[in-house]
């Protein structure tokens, strides 16, 4: 009887343990039941607040956006104001903010990695570095243009001034005023320089280029979760969500095109990019995961072996890791498997035919392929090409003619291809190789059943006049050396006027 009532106190004592420990469970649940997300003005971090914002509501959180400018971010994190905010733009960008207040909260896994930051202008620009600009301070109107909400972005400007002894000003400004000023100077053509970073849909709209910065000033930055101190016993799983989340620089830009450019909702766009990755998700969120942010981070930033030396490179190198659709004109190498920027290989299976459907032509004079003259390929022949395609393809024999290079026939199904993605330009609202809807230019021809020796050479450019447009593309090294390479022989070029009289022009090189 003793043993029993014995055995009978110590399973009591048992539960009334288990029961405390799940009262002290409840409590720091509750105490974190509504997460506070931290955002700037910076539009990088959309995707990853509302991403986070979903998968918190997923979770039984409440959730409040808590909008900041950066250092009162800053401040807010360390006083434990707001629970995360993933916009910690490290080695550099924010590297005084995190020196300041880093001991008060922790850092947390990467948002996303090595994306370039520095003084960008349009990919057409004479200078393709920054000491290129000493004495030519006029071709970018003696300005370089700054976010005036962060004050390491006026800070970094004015030392790069007085290192390589530039004749310009800074002029801060909102960054909407930015992004009307970048939208006029390329419809005026003219240049324009200012300090911006990836991810931003504007590399999707525009052409433009890095300037080289040998001084090292600017460096290639990731963006961390911050996360208060605490954070992990109130919400164990999104803390585990903060430290493994991350996203590519490609699906950043891809989101924030989809927001800006094409009217679509922050809130479907995440919800979309959380199915697609709902496995990894579950995973990131889970109650023990791994934490492993941080730790790829400074591992691979710290890799100076050869193969990652291309990191260091401010964003401009052909091979980096994640696609950079503005380099030099040449968007030829991502989808080749050997020698990417050079020769595609044909691959030995054709490609299904393009979709047929008939599409609002820019000119009179185009036909379907069916419909032109046999002679159509013999080199100079331009039938089939409306007056300003026709215009543009003797300017590109004539300077192959000059070198004393073969002069190019038309390609129709190449002109057919052109056309389709000037068009899609146009009516999509955006300037790059790789199309929302076709994909790069090597994707395209092979999808339409094109099958050569060299394939995947694309120029794209924008101006009020043909003439206008082959004098940038003849100015820029990348985009001559397509014209006037000597493995080509044939070209489509497609040409779609906007209602404004700008012209959206595509020019594609194969060699047979």
């Amino acid at each position: 009887m003793l043993r029993k009532k014995t055995m009978l106190v110590f399973i009591f004592l048992i539960l009334s343990v288990l029961l405390a420990a799940g009262c002290g469970a409840g409590a720091s649940a509750e105490k974190g039941k509504v997460i506070k997300i931290g955002k700037t003005q910076f539009d990088y971090e959309r995707p990853f607040v509302e991403i986070a914002r979903q998968v918190a509501l997923e979770n039984g959180y409440k959730v409040d956006v808590v909008e900041k400018d950066v250092e009162s971010a800053f401040k807010s994190l360390a006083r434990g104001d707001i629970d995360i905010w993933p916009g910690i733009r490290l080695p550099s960008l924010h590297n005084s903010y995190q020196d300041k207040y880093g001991k008060k909260y922790e850092l947390g896994g990467t948002a996303f990695e090595k994306a370039p930051v520095g003084w960008v202008t349009s990919e057409f620009a004479e200078a393709d570095c920054i000491a290129e600009l000493k004495d030519d301070e006029e071709s970018v109107d003696g300005k370089v243009f700054v976010p005036k909400s962060d004050s390491n972005m006026i800070e970094v400007p004015e030392q790069i001034i007085k290192g390589y002894d530039l004749d310009l000003e800074v002029v801060p400004v909102e960054l909407s005023t930015l992004d009307s000023r970048l939208d006029r100077a390329f419809k005026e053509n003219n240049f324009i320089l200012f300090a911006g970073w990836r991810p931003d849909s504007m590399f999707r709209k525009y052409p433009l280029k890095f300037l080289d910065d040998p001084k090292g000033y600017w460096i290639q930055n990731s963006s961390f979760w911050g996360i208060r101190e605490g954070f992990k016993q109130d919400a164990p799983g999104m803390y585990n969500f903060c430290q493994n989340f991350n996203m590519s620089v490609d699906d950043i830009e891809n989101f924030l095109f989809g927001c800006r450019e094409q009217d679509r909702s922050a809130k479907n766009l995440a919800k979309a990019w959380i199915s697609k990755n709902r496995s990894e998700i579950n995973d990131w969120a889970k109650v023990g995961a791994a934490n492993k942010g941080v730790l790829s981070f400074f591992t691979r930033f710290f890799d100076t072996t050869p193969e990652n030396d291309n990191w260091y490179n401010n964003g401009n190198d052909k091979n980096n890791s994640f696609n950079w659709p503005f380099y030099d004109g040449n968007d030829r190498g991502n989808d080749t498997p050997t020698d990417p920027g050079r020769d595609a290989q044909p691959g030995n299976e054709k490609a299904p035919p393009a979709d047929d459907k008939e599409e609002l032509k820019p000119g009179e004079d185009d036909k379907k392929a069916s419909e032109q003259p046999e002679d159509q390929n013999k080199p100079g022949n331009a039938a089939g090409l409306s007056a300003m395609e026709r215009q543009m393809f003797d300017l590109v024999n004539q300077e192959r003619l000059k070198e004393g290079v073969p002069k190019y026939s038309v390609d129709s199904r190449l002109v057919k291809l052109a056309r389709k993605k000037s068009r899609d330009m146009y009516e999509n609202n955006y300037f790059s190789h790789n199309s929302p809807t076709y994909g790069g230019p090597y994707e395209m021809e092979k999808d339409a059943g094109i099958n050569a020796r060299v394939m995947g050479a694309e120029n794209i450019a924008r101006a009020m006049s043909v003439k206008k447009a082959h004098e940038m593309l003849m100015d820029s090294d990348g985009h001559r050396a397509n014209i006037l390479d000597s493995r080509h022989d044939a070209v489509g070029i497609g040409i779609v006027e906007a209602s404004n009289g700008m012209l959206y022009i595509t020019q594609l090189f194969i060699g047979n």
